[in-house]
């Protein structure tokens, strides 16, 4: 474990240990040193004494060969206890005396070749030997030679080691003793200061102060952490206001985008199909020039409100793009058809020049934003162009590994873009110059949109011009290259009315909500679907484990077993039986980046409820790989028998009076199938009262979060009123729980809630009642 992972109490103590050990340490190894030093020169000057004493006396001993005399002077070696051997030799070499302690072995060494002696001090490994001259009236008459065993000093620095070792232990206890009590004053609020830290960090509480009870620097730094605190205590209480205000305007926001397209695209493109079907009707010129106002306006305001929503999705970074295979001379044959009108308006000659290579090739990407990207760039270069010619050109300009990078332009003979201007072309709510948008008007986010659409995709986008010569605009896009079965594999929207394509398949609807079952079973049966139906994901589990589901409607919020929960047990537990059995999230939540939670969860795709027919057809085709053998001779006879026969107006008297129930949405989602209808007014009238009852009552005892998922739960069913009201109350109770909101402000729109779905409740039973008289 790293020294930076223990605590600070810890590295006080042992930085106090430490420093103890290694002083002791350093001053005990100083000390031997020392004592080895002296106690060598002591050695060797008491050697050098005792030699030279011996010396004095045993000269004589020496010259008159007394032996008795010598040993005797020998044998008072016996008191130092380190001396091991001893001789004396006379100066022919012959020894007259010798000392030798018990246990001392002679190794023949000791033998003296008195021509070739040593003289003073010679020492080895473990002796220290002296050699010393015995003189006689200044003639050398011998010698002596002592031996001194310096194991016994060994013996010496081994105990002051031990010594040495049992200081140091009881040094370092007595300094652990010590520096627990110190460290109490230096680590004790710097602990404490962690603590707190750590505290606001778990339960984000910056209302924790620590008392500041010292002046020096531990001290200033606890009072500069409370005076932080009050700072960011401040800051927070700001930041959540801001957030709450930013989280509930981003809310609102998304819901009013995800509903802004078929709120407001729906009427604008019946103004459009309307006013085109009235051009071929008798018309005065008046009248003539009065739709083609209509018809002019109406379409600049479509392109501006699918700028705006196109805008938002990519501030939102929420836009996504489909990965299918197309072929790029369609797409541009597609764009030259339907600007072509606007070109002869202005006597423009438009063309295109594809090269050869790049019409042959299939590839993988998203078809509708290329074709989106392609008339947002020629429509404006039809704009900005008086006379002469706009081109489309379409090259390829690598190809390497299955990619290919394609460079498409759109030129123009226009009025160009002036350099200063051309740096700011592609910013968002920007244009040339104010005479621009008072020329040709516009929002100035077209080439924004463009740009955005071309990077997202990992592309470039350029922009070159002259002024009063022209324009040209390009960009690059990456695509891999596809197969013929990559187009086969796309399903047009069209093949719903070529005939039963689907027949024979089988498909789980996954469900809780007993009216979106029946919605879903009838739906199905349309195409010869064969429908099993299950309450959770308990329930599908245990079908799955004993039917051949070919594909699975998987509906979100669902007790016991969610959507998500069920996915992960299909796509981890149960691979091995189902393999990668195709699953549709079915879902009330239509607000952007819902696909990518899908994904996530293990989802091939999602579609949001009350689900568009055409739509719920195509993705499962798609997902099956049902392929469509085009039938050109097919009548409208046999395509109205595909969606259930002709129709009952209904009740054409009481429509005129409805105010709560827009009983033509329920109709759309039927494919105006009159039993398949009058089921659904049936199944409504059945749960709307049930719903009421079940939400009122978690309603009086205020537990909000079950009115939340009771209205949760509900929202389907009451969408199909039509009542936008209804749907805002829906929704507004469906989230009374993530949300501090007044307790009063929750039971006056419960009341609300209640007066309108009475209301509807009361027209369902006369559309029924209508229906009803007239089978008798």
């Amino acid at each position: 474990m790293a020294m930076k992972n223990f605590s600070i109490n810890t590295k006080i103590v042992m930085l106090f240990m430490a420093i103890s050990a290694a002083t002791l340490l350093f001053a005990s190894i100083l000390f031997v040193s020392y004592d080895i030093i002296t106690y060598r020169e002591q050695v060797k000057k008491q050697l050098k004494l005792t030699a030279h004493i011996i010396s004095e006396n045993n000269s004589a001993a020496i010259i008159f060969t007394d032996y008795t005399a010598a040993r005797l002077s020998l044998n008072s070696l016996d008191a130092t206890e380190d001396v091991v051997f001893a001789q004396i030799v006379s100066k022919e070499s012959k020894q007259l005396a010798i000392f030798l302690r018990d246990g001392y072995k002679v190794s023949g060494n000791e033998a003296i070749d008195f021509e070739s002696r040593a003289v003073g001090v010679v020492r080895s490994e473990n002796y220290m030997d002296i050699y010393y001259d015995v003189s006689f009236d200044n003639e050398i008459v011998g010698m002596v030679h002592i031996r001194s065993d310096l194991s016994i000093f060994d013996q010496r620095i081994w105990n002051y080691m031990k010594i040495v070792f049992i200081i140091i232990l009881i040094s370092l206890l007595i300094t652990y003793l010590i520096s627990t009590r110190l460290r109490k004053i230096i680590s004790d609020p710097i602990l404490e200061l962690a603590n707190s830290t750590k505290m606001l960090s778990n339960r984000n509480d910056y209302s924790v102060r620590i008392k500041v009870d010292r002046d020096d620097e531990i001290g200033t730094l606890i009072g500069a952490y409370n005076n932080m605190l009050d700072v960011i205590e401040t800051r927070n209480s700001e930041l959540i206001t801001a957030k709450e205000i930013a989280v509930n305007s981003v809310k609102s926001k998304d819901r009013f985008f995800a509903n802004m397209s078929h709120e407001i695209r729906t009427p604008m493109n019946a103004i459009i199909g309307m006013s085109g079907l009235l051009v071929n009707s008798k018309l005065t010129v008046k009248e003539k020039s009065y739709l083609d106002i209509i018809r002019t306006s109406s379409s600049n305001l479509l392109v501006i409100i699918n700028d705006i929503l196109d805008f938002s999705k990519m501030e939102s970074g929420e836009m996504s793009f489909e990965n299918i295979g197309f072929q790029s001379d369609k797409e541009i044959k597609s764009v030259i058809a339907g600007l072509t009108f606007k070109a002869q308006e202005k006597e423009l000659l438009l063309k295109c020049e594809l090269q050869a290579e790049l019409k042959d090739l299939i590839l993988l990407g998203d078809p509708v934003r290329l074709n989106q990207i392609l008339i947002n760039l020629t429509s404006n270069a039809i704009k900005f162009t008086a006379n002469g010619t706009v081109k489309i050109l379409g090259n390829i300009i690598e190809r390497s590994k299955g990619m290919v990078t394609v460079r498409f332009e759109v030129e123009d003979s226009g009025c160009g873009i002036s350099k200063k201007n051309l740096d700011n072309i592609f910013s968002s709510f920007k244009q040339a110059n104010s005479k621009v948008y008072r020329l040709f008007g516009g929002t100035g986010l077209g080439l924004s949109i463009c740009k955005n659409l071309v990077e997202l995709q990992g592309g470039k986008i350029y922009a070159n011009s002259v002024e009063n010569v022209g324009s040209v605009f390009s960009f690059e896009l990456s695509y891999r290259i596809g197969e013929v079965e990559d187009l086969e594999a796309e399903i047009d929207r069209d093949s719903i009315k070529e005939g039963n394509l689907l027949q024979g398949k089988k498909v789980l609807v996954v469900e809780d909500n007993a009216y979106n079952r029946i919605l879903a079973v009838e739906v199905l049966k349309t195409w010869d679907i064969i429908a099993t139906t299950a309450n959770d994901g308990k329930e599908a589990l245990e079908i799955l484990k004993s039917e051949k589901i070919d594909l699975i409607l998987m509906d979100m919020e669902m007790p016991n077993l969610n959507g998500v929960e069920t996915t992960f047990i299909i796509r981890n537990e149960m691979k091995d039986l189902l393999g990668e059995i195709p699953i549709i999230a079915l879902t009330a939540n239509a607000l952007l980046g819902f696909d990518k939670e899908c994904k996530a969860a293990g989802m091939n795709d999602y579609i949001s409820k009350p689900f568009d027919l055409d739509i719920l057809f195509h993705k499962m085709s798609r997902l099956l790989k049902v392929k469509s053998e085009k039938n050109e001779n097919m009548d409208d006879k046999k395509s109205d028998e595909l969606f259930g026969g002709n129709l009952q107006v209904g009740n054409t008297q009481k429509k005129n009076k409805q105010q709560y129930v827009d009983f033509s949405k329920l109709r759309t989602m039927t494919r105006n199938n009159t039993p398949i209808f009058l089921k659904m007014l049936k199944k409504l009238e059945e749960v709307t009262p049930l719903n009421l009852e079940e939400i009122n009552g978690y309603m009086e005892n205020e537990n909000l979060e079950k009115v939340a998922q009771i209205a949760h739960r509900m929202k389907p069913a009451m969408a199909s009123f039509g009542n936008e009201e209804v749907d805002r109350l829906v929704l507004f109770l469906e989230e009374c729980d993530k949300e501090e909101l007044e307790i009063l402000d929750i039971l006056g729109n419960m009341e609300k809630l209640n007066s309108e779905v009475n209301n509807a409740y009361l027209e369902l039973k006369e559309e029924i009642e209508w229906f009803n008289n007239m089978a008798i």
